[in-house]
């Protein structure tokens, strides 16, 4: 009869660890709920952020039309209207932005102009080695600068020299990647109707095309 008491006292502490342990278990998928709420809620700013900014694009695009406003866009296009020399511009922009990302730059390579409507776009293949930090930094001006490029390739790998040599810096192993850059040469229709603005030469020396 004496171990009645103690079977009933273990019995309850049993149940006891059962229901802390349900409680933190609870507690545990509440809190990644909670976390992906707040994941898809920054998700959801940033998609209404992009949407906000496509309705003002949209708008300027309007107004402009409206009042002949050519001019506003004319920073989103390449200025020359020779494909050697606004290719020779686009190397030297990514050349810079380069040097800006501080990425091991490999070489720059011309690639095949394209037509779309009246306006001509010039490719360069961008071949460099970096770490991912410094890759993403790069990618990042290259979708906000002017004007408008166009990443239409982009392969990315592990650098096979720096695994052979066990090359690892502050930011990571490079990678080897290269990716093919266009940009639009300005059309006809919008070059007449804007003043000649200086164009960016080509730096001297360094990687030709």
């Amino acid at each position: 009869m004496t171990r009645e008491p103690l079977l009933r006292a273990m019995a309850g502490l049993a149940l006891l660890t059962v229901l802390i342990v349900a409680c933190v278990g609870a507690a545990l998928s509440v809190r990644r709920h909670l976390g992906n709420l707040a994941e898809q809620l920054r998700e959801s700013q940033e998609a209404s952020a992009r949407l906000e900014g496509a309705l003002a694009r949209g708008q300027q695009i309007r107004d402009a039309s409206a009042a002949d406003g050519a001019a506003v866009f004319a920073a989103d296009y390449l200025e020359s209207a020779q494909d050697s020399i606004a290719t020779a511009d686009l190397q030297s922009r990514l050349r810079t932005m380069a040097l800006e990302k501080r990425v091991e730059l490999v070489s720059l390579n011309t690639l095949a102009a394209r037509q779309t409507g009246d306006v001509t776009f010039v490719g360069v293949r961008l071949a460099f080695r970096a770490p991912l930090p410094a890759v993403q930094a790069l990618l990042h001006a290259t979708e906000t600068v002017q004007p408008i490029l166009f990443v239409e390739r982009l392969t990315m790998r592990a650098d096979p020299t720096s695994v052979r040599s066990g090359d690892v810096r502050e930011q990571g192993a490079p990678l080897s990647v290269e990716m093919d850059v266009y940009a639009p040469k300005r059309p006809r229709a919008l070059a007449a109707a804007v003043a000649p603005a200086m164009r960016v030469e080509p730096a001297p020396g360094g990687l030709r095309p």
